[in-house]
């Protein structure tokens, strides 16, 4: 840990030398996640089959999806020929008029707690389908 200095005996030199540091800490943990993560995933493909890699892409999908989905991912698309796919999404994110254009079925609708301004979301499910079907 960096002992504080006043404010009276900071120089440039300090400055850039901390700043310095302060990147090279932050480059080197992304860079040990990064690792961390590939070595995790690699592990993961070795001990799952395919049907459960295609379900941990499904979830992955869920939990990092984008704030407002406006179609469906390909990945989860060409999933559907061997799995079945759901997803879930808030009502609140959730942009598509005619979810069926896009081969969503709606599952269930499950209300959240509500909020402090008496709103009440809902988390949709949906089963992704053919289109058309």
């Amino acid at each position: 840990m960096l002992e504080p200095v006043p404010v009276e005996e900071l120089d440039l030199q300090l400055i850039k030398s901390r700043s310095v540091k302060g990147v090279a800490s932050l480059i080197s943990g992304s860079l040990l996640v990064q690792l961390v993560s590939t070595a995790g995933f690699f592990f993961l493909t070795v001990y799952l089959g395919r049907s459960d890699i295609g379900l941990f892409f499904a979830v992955t999908e869920i939990i990092g999806m984008g704030l407002y989905p406006s179609s469906v991912p390909d990945p989860l698309k060409n999933d559907i020929a061997e799995n079945e796919v759901y997803r879930l999404i808030n009502d609140s994110r959730f942009s598509i008029t005619d979810p069926a254009s896009v081969g969503l079925k709606l599952v269930a609708s499950y209300p959240k707690a509500t909020q402090s301004n008496g709103v009440i979301e809902h988390l949709l499910s949906f089963q992704l389908t053919q289109i058309g079907s």
